[in-house]
């Protein structure tokens, strides 16, 4: 499954049906994420794409990588956003 994502992110190939924000949220659930626990994947994640790949793909996966970290991180961490925005209706 976590190979059909990188594939339809990298590749444009539509293989990947689920939704992976519900997938993080449910584990979130179950054991709370941290700040800590994104910024550890991104540098483990970046650090093995500079390891083993190199190109135009790996940077995109390397950029994707951070993108997809910063929504998880907001959609569980933070809840649906890191900005507490106060209605100030009168």
């Amino acid at each position: 499954m976590i190979t059909d994502f990188w594939e339809t992110i990298l590749f444009g190939v539509a293989k990947y049906k689920s939704n992976a924000i519900a997938v993080h949220q449910q584990l979130h659930t179950k054991s709370a994420f941290t700040d800590q626990h994104f910024e550890r994947w991104v540098s483990l994640f970046q650090s093995t794409i500079d390891a083993l790949f190199f190109g135009d793909k790996a940077e995109l996966a390397k950029q994707r990588a951070v993108s997809i970290a910063t929504v998880m991180r907001i959609k569980t961490v933070h809840g649906s956003s890191p900005i507490n925005i106060k209605n100030n209706q009168s």
